[in-house]
């Protein structure tokens, strides 16, 4: 489970090397995040505006699932 502040980026991270990346804030209620759907397409949108490559093994399926494992880890209801 990833846990809040266990984090590391590696000096590899286009964000890192470039100081260049896209993010949202998603608001969660009762311990469910408002509006996924169109959260995780700004942030495709975002990444292909800056021409940012999706790895080939990213899928918005998956990426819902990390962000409802994070949820769960941190107790995050509010």
């Amino acid at each position: 489970m990833k846990k809040a502040g266990t984090g590391v980026v590696p000096t590899t991270n286009r964000a890192f090397l470039f100081g260049d990346g896209v993010f949202e804030s998603i608001r969660i209620i009762d311990g469910k995040p408002c509006f996924l759907d169109n959260h995780l397409n700004r942030l495709k949108m975002g990444l292909d505006a800056l021409y940012i490559d999706i790895p080939e093994d990213f899928s918005l399926e998956k990426l819902e699932q990390e962000i409802l494992e994070v949820i769960e880890a941190n107790g995050i209801d509010q």
